[in-house]
């Protein structure tokens, strides 16, 4: 790319790649696939930098793009310049270093630059280096990404890895979605979140306001009850309690999030009569709805934001109109307003969209739940291997196992309705996981087993039961 405004509208593409998501591994998962298709890169691979249990650091590949190159010779040959540990003085020396590139076989070219804060980038290019002004501009999309987090330009939200399905993962998996996406919030910007943000997923069951009262959240939203729900839309906000009583506020009527605000919101009489009837009924003057681009990237259109920043303090204003993150409404309501608020309990299922969604792609789902009930089994195993002095109990080989099982169940490729393509990537991912959990389940039970006392007459035979 030899000419400045190619240079620009590839690196205004990148940006929009950015702001299709609030979480930062797939913002730059989704920039890096801009990179590729606009810089012609062959391939791009990322490393982030972990602390690990002895002070210093490791490297680990969180993804590449295209995967299969990672089993290549080109990247074999280059691999071995990114260490897989560090001192934080080797760390530091490591960065002060980059960018750096080089020649591989076959013609092609390497580049090595810094994300910071977050880890490497690996580049792979045919024929021809890469530009150094556009080697500087990769390396500061992250740090421009935690920059505008800080300034609360941009929120986290939803707390979980991904907008996961609900109906099909354990509750085990739908807390460690909370529990893993929210660790993630923490470590990169220091911030997490309280609510469960489900947009768009087939239909709830009953337990999952338990299951999620139990992660430590306090509400929950979506729009998908509007598409055909079984029960109604109870209320627009309200309690949703699970078999035990315990729950979280809920946004049931958050309206469609392909939505544009074409006026005002706070003289617009659709919304000024849903929150005084609020009001009126349960003396909670509020609300809560979506906007944006849904399905084709989130950012929300300009004549959208032009209009809800117009509706902000305006002297005309009928009601209070806030831009705020998708939990604020869950984190001001105070306890005595939320005893006001009318309640349900019991399912939320859909009538017609994506029904049939529930027995379709099988070999998806049951990979699921063997990943589920594998990692039931090792990770007991794994802990009383570590207490017996064995083997370390392996927290990052079981995190990597789980992320990848994580998202997986995002809520069109665990259900099946996602396209053809995706699934190989998927089920490439289960079988990862597989092997992962297996791995520890197998090499945990040898030392649980080496330290039994079998002795007695003919062949002493162990049975492990993991339930």
């Amino acid at each position: 790319m030899s000419k400045s405004s190619d240079k620009s509208q590839a690196f205004y593409e990148i940006a929009m790649e950015i702001g299709r998501s609030l979480n930062l591994y797939e913002m730059l998962k989704a920039a890096l696939f801009a990179v590729i298709r606009k810089l012609d890169c062959l391939t791009v691979i990322a490393y982030r930098i972990n602390p690990s249990l002895d002070k210093g650091f490791s490297s680990e590949m969180i993804f590449s793009i295209p995967y299969a190159l990672i089993a290549k010779k080109t990247y074999l040959e280059i691999e071995h310049l990114i260490p897989d540990t560090f001192t934080e003085r080797s760390l530091k020396a490591f960065c002060n270093r980059l960018p750096t590139k080089g020649h591989c076989n076959e013609g092609q070219f390497f580049h090595i630059m810094n994300l910071p804060g977050f880890g490497f980038l690996l580049l792979v290019t045919q024929d021809k280096f890469l530009d150094e002004d556009v080697i500087r501009t990769l390396e500061d999309i992250n740090e421009k990404v935690k920059k505008y987090i800080a300034q609360d330009r941009w929120f986290v939200g939803g707390s979980s890895v991904d907008e996961c399905d609900v109906n099909i993962p354990s509750p085990e998996s739908v807390i460690r979605q909370v529990l893993y996406g929210n660790a993630y919030f923490r470590s990169e910007f220091g911030k997490e979140s309280v609510d469960f943000l489900l947009p768009d997923c087939f239909g709830f069951q009953a337990h999952l306001p338990s299951v999620l009262a139990h992660a430590g959240l306090q509400g929950f939203s979506t729009q998908k009850l509007s598409w055909g729900s079984a029960a109604g839309i109870p209320f627009n906000i309200g309690n949703w309690n699970g078999p035990d009583g315990k729950g979280v506020v809920a946004a049931l009527n958050a309206t469609s999030y392909t939505s544009d605000i074409k006026k005002r919101l706070d003289t617009a009489s659709y919304w000024v009569n849903r929150v005084m009837d609020n009001g009126k009924k349960f003396g909670v003057f509020a609300d809560y709805r979506y906007y944006g681009v849904g399905d084709e990237g989130g950012a929300p259109r300009e004549e959208d934001v032009k209009n809800a920043v117009e509706s902000i303090s305006q002297p005309d204003s009928k009601i209070n109109v806030y831009l705020s993150s998708s939990d604020q409404l869950f984190r001001d309501l105070s306890e005595d307003q939320k005893k006001q608020l009318p309640s349900y309990s019991g399912d939320l299922l859909l009538t017609e969209h994506s029904s049939g969604s529930l027995t379709s792609q099988a070999f998806m789902k049951r990979s699921n739940r063997k990943n589920e009930q594998l990692a039931l089994a090792a990770e007991p195993l794994a802990v009383m291997a570590d207490w017996l002095g064995g083997i370390k109990y392996p927290y990052q080989s079981l995190n990597e196992a789980w992320w990848l099982v994580l998202g997986s169940q995002m809520h069109d490729i665990l259900p099946g309705t996602s396209i053809p393509k995706a699934y190989e990537y998927a089920w490439n991912d289960e079988v990862l996981a597989m092997n992962k959990f297996a791995a520890t389940l197998t090499s945990s039970a040898g030392v649980v087993i080496r330290a039994m006392d079998t002795r007695g007459k003919g062949i002493s035979l162990v049975v492990y039961n993991p339930l």
